[in-house]
């Protein structure tokens, strides 16, 4: 398969991408990618609940349902038949199965935008001249978002997002607010999806003047109409 474009010039995103770094981490360390993640990530950042299950779903008690299998539109209300939480979140592996709480999200989140687990000059060229993107649908909402070497940013909040088909969840750091904004939905998809959410919320605290490059108005209307809308 031809490349894209040249490194550096274009974002184009792959799921199949984060798989094929999972392989690599797992031949070279030795271990297959779930225990080397509680190894090198969850156990040094105390992350207590923080996993990639090899089998189920791998929530444990309490845990609250996620929605959207079948046909259920981003305006949609989900129904009982739409419940998707035993859907095994093993089989995304790589590119979208971890498990978490918020309590070990916001320490993840502060982890990531400050390379805490990276070697300064890995940080250096992780985050160095990340690129222009919008996401397939408009799923970002109109603000201005870019992307790095395995994470987003906008107006100085550094962080990720994901989509499985019952959830949806952005987690955001800004190292010089030392700020955490976590948004989680049960339902996949919505009209409003969570990066414009935090977009507001963080408008809401911190003012409109953030460099987010939309408005709260904006930020809160619906626009994701699926990802072949």
């Amino acid at each position: 398969m031809s490349p894209v474009a040249p490194p550096g010039t274009k974002w184009s995103y792959s799921n199949y991408g984060y798989n094929l770094l999972g392989r690599v981490v797992e031949l070279a360390g030795g271990q297959d990618l779930s225990t080397a993640v509680q190894q090198r990530i969850a156990r040094p950042l105390g992350l207590r609940r923080t996993l990639l299950p090899t089998s189920g779903n791998g929530l444990s008690k309490p845990f609250t349902h996620g929605y959207g299998l079948g046909d259920v539109a981003p305006t949609q209300a989900p129904a009982a038949s739409d419940d998707a939480t035993d859907l095994p979140a093993s089989c995304l592996w790589a590119h979208g199965g971890m498990v978490s709480t918020l309590s070990d999200m916001r320490v993840w989140s502060r982890a990531l935008a400050t390379g805490a687990l990276l070697e300064p000059e890995v940080w250096a060229e992780a985050t160095k001249n990340p690129i222009p993107f919008t996401f397939a649908g408009n799923y970002n909402g109109p603000g201005k978002w870019r992307y790095g070497l395995g994470f987003v940013e906008t107006g100085g909040f550094i962080g990720g997002e994901a989509v499985s088909p019952a959830y949806e969840s952005t987690a955001m750091y800004s190292p010089t607010r030392r700020t955490a904004i976590e948004v989680v939905s049960t339902k996949n998809p919505n009209a409003i999806t969570p990066p414009p959410m935090f977009q507001a919320l963080a408008m809401a605290v911190y003012g409109t003047d953030i460099g987010f490059g939309l408005t709260p108005e904006q930020a809160l209307a619906p626009t994701f109409k699926g990802a072949a809308g």
